[in-house]
């Protein structure tokens, strides 16, 4: 619950009935692939069961078995079990699908508030649904929705996180958050638990909502005063009831839990610790007798061997149960504490008696003697991060050595513990620090072991120091910590009056606490003790940003030092303390911790800010603190322990939160006398303790338990509930928490392009800006990286605080469509063209997109058919596009060639000049040039006059090659005199091309007269042989030059004259004479 702008208010609930369902409903073995949830956009595949549309139905989200339909005006909840019918054979087994439909309905509310969708993610859900043809539906998914002004001034967001779907009420300035207000419709209740949950149960599982719980948040991003918020319900509807609060100021969500689980067997564990590495795993170890834990492939040791055995777990951030291994031999191991590193390998420490420990003789062996008479030997255990075996070894003394804490820097391992031993690897000390002398016999001290990486292989350990420590009584180091510069601080218990101590505090009595701290190199800095007349209980030690040291434990006496205290006096029968001291080995502040009963602390942690915090339990004390936003206001019952935690601020003056933490007894409790039976082994006593707690930046905060009770309140989907232990009153199960302090948000990669890859592609991925760190799946820890292989890329964006941000997405690989345009074509201007694509490979539909690649016009009928036709004016190239159903893009180009055939041809005009009256053709040469680049054909000659012709032959029609030409001969034969004017064509291939030949031809016409026309040389006597002359004129009437050539006759006549060729102009005349001489008798004409 938060401001994001200038004062709104945010009132954040879980949408349960998505995230928090029972875990009884089980999804079908058929669904959809295991993407991330998303809310899918309505676009027609919402119908009711009748087909009709549900068109008012925005969005659809799946998760946990279950749908969600959301709408301007509440959800739609459906639930769904899916059981196998017992009575149907193995081989064809049948399922019966129940549903069970409820309704979230906003009151009072606007009926058409405006929606907006937001932060797209990858991928998309495709509907093949009748009447949709092959391509379907498509849905685009989002990670957010936006409804504005649901109720005047009042916006409903929901949102997908790591954890589920959740929403949030937005109340801007001047609106008034009363109007918020919704019902249920289906299911039973809602019900109003004593936390402040609400909760309907169905018949086919539980939809609950967490109370709401908000604080003030300061103008320097310090956490202020607590807002009172709470459901209220009436009946069937839900309202929200807000105290009042700054409204200058932005509302935060408090801490929140964000998953809690059993972790129970057959037998006790013993010894719970926890941690976590940098990812967020949650980290369990501890001791265990139990034979069923879970046997998990490819871990260190799968099964539980003899005695007591150590074991870890892993879970995810999200409660994910990932591996356990058990750890021992044939004898006794046992694990006292666990750590990590920065590479999320896994640390233990502990105490073995078994001589055939796995991997042992493998592991670094810093430490060399195996002069051991007791078998009794600390232990050192380092698990890579899937579990498996990374290194171990053993700290060696005669007697009974104990390793209880570990610590890990960037270089160093150190471990703490306790002695026997008068030497350990044979070292008896370094620096001076030997075991005490009174101590050689059989007194214990304490012992601190370091190393550091081996020159030649840094991933095993040489000893750095060793050294004891110790007074002339028992001593018992527990917990050990470095600080920012290498130092390190280890505290326990000490029975030694003469303890080694630089500040001059003094033994009290029985058991005192101890801490020690000494420099990266084995030189003291400060010691210290402290305690009561009683016994004085070491429980944790946490080191902060500072340097400083924090100190929990439990005290059963007054005269406890307390300096600046939260809590001055021992209030019940025992308190817990805390005791911070800062880096130069001066107390800050020093206190009792606790109420009117009997409390205890045994967990410690620091956050970045330097905040404490602190685990422990209490026997219902009334007085403990408790802050108004507690996950747990009241102790449970009236009988037994509940678990408890708190964070104080750095000084220890405030209480920032406090709250209990268990599980109530069972009602009736059963009757218990002196003497009498014992209770039955089921019964339920609620004790519930709290062992260890460890803080991730100022973000996360997990806890681990040691329960009794079987009524713990497990988070939906839990790896272990209840329902899953053995009810044995005598039994401690392990129960493991985690909680957030982080606001509500989603982060979304981008990716540069589509989020499939096609052939050889690579993808850039970027993670939203404004983070102070980013891991991505690949272990690459920049903003943005780039990929070029499918799969499964995620990356965790972390603030400064430490709150981590996830999101994932998926890379998917195609194989390029491969697609052909078709062969180049050939064409002719004006006649289309039919063009072809031909895909193959990648994912069918395809989809086309034709361009021309010249600029101007397209030319196309359609350019999204797979076989357009195309008409351009000129040559032009033509690229296809296809792309697949994966988003994968082939290309390919085809050329059409467009003919346009223009021969060149000479002469303008063939003239076939004047033909003389008495010639009867001419003929003229003509030339065709090809300037394409391509050949050409004639083939058809075609006059406009049937005396013209074409002398040339066309058959076979004539090529002319490109660039090249070729000489025709046309011929003209006149029939009359006069002049001749027409067009004759020649034509051929390709394109029908065809070019036209004006041509001109004169005839001349005869136009000389003969006057007369017979020339007569008269009658003469038969006998008389005389010669005779006659003559007669020829006139030259036209306008050429007329020739006159000398005639032939045949006797008895002569040509007189002329007897040469005479030219005759126009319009002149010539006389031919002729004589005749005739014998007797004779008669001649000519």
């Amino acid at each position: 619950m938060r401001v994001r702008c200038r004062l709104p208010l945010f009132i954040a609930v879980f949408i349960a009935s998505v995230m928090a369902l029972s875990a009884s409903i089980a999804p079908s073995q058929r669904s959809a692939p295991n993407i991330p949830p998303a809310f899918e956009r309505n676009v027609g595949q919402v119908q009711f069961d009748g087909g009709g549309s549900a068109a008012y139905v925005d969005a659809v989200i799946r998760m946990n078995g279950a749908m969600a339909y959301v709408h301007g005006g509440g959800l739609h909840i459906m639930q769904t079990a899916v059981t196998k019918d017992p009575a149907s054979p193995k081989h064809e087994p049948e399922f019966d699908i129940n549903t069970y439909r409820v309704d979230m309905q906003l009151i009072a509310s606007n009926p058409a508030p405006r929606l907006e969708f937001q932060q797209k993610t990858d991928g998309i859900v495709r509907y093949i649904l009748p009447g949709t043809g092959a391509t379907g539906l498509i849905s685009e998914r989002f990670t957010a929705l936006l409804y504005h002004d649901v109720w005047p001034g009042i916006d409903l967001r929901m949102y997908v996180t790591d954890l589920g779907v959740k929403y949030d009420f937005i109340v801007h300035p001047g609106a008034d958050a009363r109007q918020i207000a919704f019902r249920y419709v289906g299911g039973s209740g809602p019900y109003l638990s004593d936390k402040g949950d609400i909760s309907v149960t169905t018949p086919l599982g539980m939809i609950g909502e967490n109370a709401p719980v908000v604080f003030e948040k300061g103008l320097d991003g310090s956490r202020g005063n607590t807002v009172q918020a709470k459901f209220a319900v009436d009946g069937h509807s839900v309202r929200f009831e807000i105290g009042e609060y700054d409204r200058s100021r932005e509302l935060v969500v408090d801490p929140q839990r964000v998953w809690g689980t059993y972790y129970g067997w057959n037998q006790n564990i013993e010894t719970p610790r926890i941690t976590a590495d940098p990812f967020g795993n949650v980290f369990i170890c501890g001791t265990t007798t139990a034979t069923n834990m879970p046997n998990v492939a490819g871990v260190l040791q799968r099964r539980y061997k003899a005695g007591f055995d150590g074991f870890v777990a892993k879970f995810t951030e999200l409660g994910k149960f990932v591996w356990h291994t058990y750890y021992g031999g044939s004898n006794n191991d046992r694990l006292r504490d666990v750590t990590t590193d920065a590479k999320g390998n896994v640390w233990t420490c502990g105490q073995t008696n078994s001589p055939d420990l796995p991997n042992l003789q493998m592991g670094s062996g810093p430490y060399g003697d195996w002069d051991s008479v007791q078998a009794a030997e600390a232990i050192v255990l380092k698990l890579l991060p899937n579990g498996s075996w990374g290194d171990s070894w053993q700290v060696y003394g005669r007697e009974s050595d104990v390793a209880t804490g570990i610590a890990v820097s960037a270089d160093r391992v150190a471990i703490v513990g306790y002695t026997r031993s008068p030497r350990l690897g044979n070292l008896f000390g370094d620096a001076g620090y030997v075991k005490n002398p009174t101590n050689n016999s059989n007194n214990t001290d304490m012992f601190v072991s370091v190393v550091k990486p081996k020159t030649l292989n840094p991933d095993q350990w040489n000893n750095h120091y060793l050294i004891f420590y110790g007074g002339g009584g028992e001593d018992f180091g527990d917990k050990i910590g470095f600080d920012p510069t290498g130092n390190i601080i280890f505290g326990g218990i000490t029975y030694s009056a003469d303890f080694p101590v630089t500040d001059a505090t003094t033994y009290k009595n029985y058991e005192d606490i101890a801490v020690v701290k000494f420099g990266p190199t084995p030189a003291r800095q400060w010691a210290t003790m402290f305690g009561t007349v009683s016994y004085d209980q070491f429980g944790d030690l946490a080191v902060d940003g500072t340097g400083a040291a924090t100190v929990v434990g439990i005290v059963q006496a007054a005269g406890f030092p307390t300096t600046n205290p939260l809590q001055a006096t021992m209030r019940g029968l025992s308190d817990g303390f805390i005791r911070k001291i800062l880096s130069n080995g001066t107390t800050q502040f020093s206190t009792y911790y606790g109420g009117d009963s009997l409390d205890a602390l045994y967990g410690v942690a620091v956050d970045k800010s330097n905040n404490v915090w602190i685990a422990g339990f209490t026997n219902r004390s009334t007085t403990i603190p408790i802050s108004p936003d507690a996950f747990q206001p009241t102790p449970n019952g009236n009988y037994g322990y509940d678990g408890y935690f708190a964070q104080l601020d750095p000084t220890g003056q405030t209480v920032l939160y406090g709250t209990y933490y268990g599980a109530p007894p069972q009602t009736p409790l059963p009757t218990i006398s002196m003497g009498g039976p014992p209770p039955p082994p089921n019964s339920d006593f609620g004790m519930d303790i709290l062992n260890d707690i460890f803080c991730e930046g100022n973000a996360y905060v997990s806890m681990m338990g040691s329960v009794n009770s079987y009524r713990m309140d497990t988070t939906a989907g839990a790896y272990q509930d209840s329902s899953k232990l053995d009810k044995d009153t005598l039994r401690a199960n392990g129960f493991v928490s985690y909680f957030s302090n982080c606001p509500d948000s989603i982060v979304t990669i981008v990716a540069n392009g589509p989020e499939t890859l096609c052939d050889v592609e690579t993808r850039q991925l970027v993670a939203p800006n404004g983070f102070n760190k980013y891991l991505w799946s690949n272990g690459v820890t920049t903003r943005t990286i780039v990929v070029s292989d499918s799969g499964t890329y995620s990356v965790v964006c972390t603030t400064l605080d430490g709150c981590r941000y996830r999101d994932t997405i998926i890379i998917r690989r195609n194989p390029k469509p491969v697609v052909n345009a078709g062969g180049d074509v050939v064409s002719c201007l004006n006649i289309p063209v039919t063009l072809t694509a031909t895909p193959s490979v990648g994912t069918p539909p395809y989809r086309y997109k034709w361009n021309r690649v010249e600029p101007g016009p397209e030319f196309i009928d359609s350019d999204t058919l797979q076989s357009p036709s195309v008409s351009p004016g000129t040559t032009s190239r033509y690229e296809v596009t296809v792309t697949d159903a994966a988003g994968c893009i082939g290309k390919d180009t085809v050329l059409v060639s467009i003919m346009a055939p223009k021969p060149n041809t000479s002469p303008a005009l063939v003239d076939f000049g004047t033909l003389d009256a008495c010639a009867t053709a001419a003929e003229q040469e003509i030339i065709i040039a090809n300037p394409m680049d391509y050949d050409i054909r004639i083939s058809t000659f075609t006059p406009d006059n049937a005396n013209v012709s074409l002398v040339t032959s066309l058959v076979p029609p004539i090529q002319i090659p490109a660039g090249e030409l070729t000489r025709l001969r046309v011929r003209i034969a006149p029939t009359a005199a006069g002049t001749i004017n027409g067009t004759f064509t020649l034509s051929g291939t390709p394109c029908a091309w065809s070019v036209s030949f004006p041509y001109k031809a004169v005839k001349q016409q005869l136009t000389a007269t003969v006057i007369p026309g017979t020339i007569s040389f008269g009658a003469g006597v038969i006998c008389q042989q005389t010669s005779k002359t006659d003559s007669t004129t020829i006139r030259n009437g036209g306008q050429e030059v007329l020739v006159l050539q000398a005639g032939i006759v045949s006797a008895p006549f002569v040509l007189v004259s002329p007897t040469t060729s005479v030219s005759i102009n126009p319009g002149e005349r010539e006389r031919l004479s002729s004589s005749t001489h005739r014998p007797a008798q004779a008669h001649s004409q000519q």
